[in-house]
């Protein structure tokens, strides 16, 4: 009789403990316009969570949105136009808030006092006050609070983060950034042109992702700027130009052009002691100079780019810490802050910090 053939006749038993299933997080997504459908489509995609509701204030294009991302998956959110109804009725773990800019302070606050987690559009909010406000009632709540910028989660601002801290590319001494899109045409008529709810024009739309990047890469706040903009008939800037220097005494020159004539394009280039790194607003690109000015030919990657809403998920359960926790909101806040008031007065402007950034990058 062989070996197999004399075990007990019995009932096997596993050598493993059975789990009962982790309880899948309950999400709610707020706005169902051009950018809800891109957190829409990240959201499709992640198994520990659900989207239980979707909040619009136009009825029609919330019922729409529900038909063609979450109805084909069969699933049926519930709709809502009243955002504070949502939140009262709902029994939420999180929430995305893709509204107008000025909107997401006073969502936030409701959705963290309701003790839900918060990931934000950026900015996350106009104001300084507002930022220091939610990150210390987060805080309070022991809730996250995050900002959906896509270039920190992105493979190429890992790697370069990576070079930074090993010292690999010694010491950024300048950084050049810009954006250049059809951002006056393409907003024409839209909530991003009226002040009251965008908070700003281009430098704080699209011109929050470069500013958010730069100080992400050099690791470092901005001390000083002096800015001009140009509104081009408008109630907003629409082209903007702001010199800065950052608390380490790194240099740093940004433009910011919202009625080019090209779709698009962007670029960061970090010009430091032993290399020169190029990469965009959002990464997706990247190139590596040496000290010599060669370029390094396909360097190696070992990083991958994940989206927000996957790295706050992460962050909820315990698996990774946030990329763009609350704090960006504030360094934002305050760089935009000083950076209006030196378009307003003409003059350079010191950025108010209140917070010690020391450990800056998570």
């Amino acid at each position: 009789m062989n070996r197999r053939s004399s075990r007990s006749r019995g009932k096997r038993t596993s050598s493993r403990t059975k789990h009962p299933p982790r309880r899948r997080l309950r999400f709610a997504l707020v706005g169902c316009g051009g950018m809800g459908r891109y957190h829409a489509r990240s959201l499709l995609g992640i198994s520990e969570i659900e989207v239980v509701a979707l909040c619009d204030v136009v009825k029609s294009r919330c019922l729409a949105f529900c038909k063609e991302f979450f109805g084909p998956k069969g699933f049926k959110p519930a709709v809502y136009t009243d955002f504070y109804k949502m939140i009262a009725r709902e029994s939420l773990d999180a929430v995305i808030l893709v509204t107008p800019h000025t909107l997401h302070y006073p969502h936030a606050k409701a959705a963290l006092q309701k003790g839900v987690h918060v990931l934000s559009e950026k900015p996350m909010v106009t104001t300084t006050a507002h930022a220091r406000e939610l990150v210390a009632l987060a805080e309070s709540k022991q809730r996250l609070l995050a900002v959906a910028f896509q270039a920190p989660v992105s493979a190429e601002f890992t790697y370069i983060a990576e070079l930074i801290r090993s010292g690999a590319l010694g010491r950024i001494e300048l950084v050049d950034a810009y954006v250049a899109q059809q951002w006056k045409t393409i907003t024409n008529g839209t909530w991003r042109q009226d002040p009251k709810l965008s908070g700003g024009g281009q430098l704080y739309d699209s011109g929050a992702h470069m500013l958010n990047a730069m100080m992400w890469l050099v690791d470092s706040p901005v001390k000083r700027v002096f800015a001009m903009a140009d509104r081009c008939g408008t109630k907003v800037d629409i082209n903007g130009t702001v010199s800065v220097v950052f608390e380490n005494g790194c240099l740093g020159s940004i433009a910011c052009l919202g009625d080019a004539t090209m779709t698009g394009d962007t670029g960061v280039t970090l010009f430091a002691t032993e290399g020169t790194i190029k990469t965009g607003i959002w990464g997706e690109k990247l190139e590596h100079f040496d000290k010599s000015g060669e370029k390094i030919l396909y360097p190696y990657v070992p990083y991958k780019t994940v989206p927000p809403e996957r790295n706050f998920v992460d962050a909820i359960l315990g698996r990774d810490t946030l990329r763009c926790p609350g704090r960006y909101g504030i360094l934002l806040a305050e760089l935009m802050d000083a950076i209006y008031e030196s378009i307003e007065t003409g003059r350079p402007v010191d950025v108010r910090h209140r917070e010690d950034f020391q450990a800056f990058r998570p």
